[in-house]
Parts: C-alpha cells; sequence; structure tokens
C-alpha cells in the first residue's frame, strides 16, 4: 500500500474506488492513520470553481500550480474536509509547495480553532 505525506496532491474518486471521475485533492494527514486497520488519508478537495476569494488560489500556470500537477486554476477550502480510505486514491499529482501548506496550516487552526 502506498503512503501518502501531508502535502501531497492526489487523486481520488470520491464514491468508491472505481466509482465517478477523479478529482484531485490534498493530503492534510500526516501518515498514521495510514498505519493503522483503517487506513485513511484526510483531504481538503481541489476545486477547479474560484470565484470566491476567500480560498487559497493556486493558478496552474504558477511554480505553485505546476509543482501541484494542476491542470486548472483552483483553489482549496479549508472549510471542507474528508476521510476517504487510500484505496480511493489512483495516485500522485505533485506536492503542494511549502508557502501554500503554510496557508493551508493558518485556515485550518482557523476553521478547527486550533
Amino acid at each position: 500500500m502506498e503512503k501518502y505525506e501531508k502535502g501531497d496532491v492526489i487523486l481520488v474518486h470520491w464514491s468508491g474506488p472505481a466509482v465517478g471521475p477523479r478529482r484531485p485533492a490534498l493530503v492534510v494527514s500526516n501518515g498514521v492513520l495510514q498505519g493503522t486497520d483503517s487506513a485513511d488519508v484526510i483531504i481538503i478537495p481541489i476545486r477547479s470553481d474560484v470565484s470566491d476569494n476567500s480560498k487559497i488560489v493556486i493558478c496552474k500556470d504558477t511554480p505553485a500550480g505546476r509543482a501541484a500537477g494542476l491542470k486548472l486554476d483552483s483553489f482549496i477550502d479549508c472549510s471542507v474536509l474528508a476521510t476517504v480510505p487510500v484505496n480511493h486514491v489512483h495516485g500522485i499529482l505533485g506536492k503542494m509547495q511549502t508557502e501554500v501548506m503554510a496557508q493551508v496550516d493558518e485556515a485550518l487552526r482557523t476553521v478547527l480553532q486550533l
């Protein structure tokens, strides 16, 4: 079983291991859950609807967008967290840059009141 690290940008089937389209997501768990029987990963969906200015925007043609492997201008909405089984993950697109992950961490601290 492949291990996914915080900051990995992955492709996920939301409805099951091989059901529906694959969508990008950002891994925010540190891999601890993958060492248990549950083998889950905590993610934030990455969407291409960038109409809301309150989200972290990643433009595909920037160094961050290229490092993440994104094909469209996208946003990360840190108020939406999901836990998915690793068998719903279908590969790593790229790695989110450190500067973006710092923004994500700060947004998560705010959303989760940490």
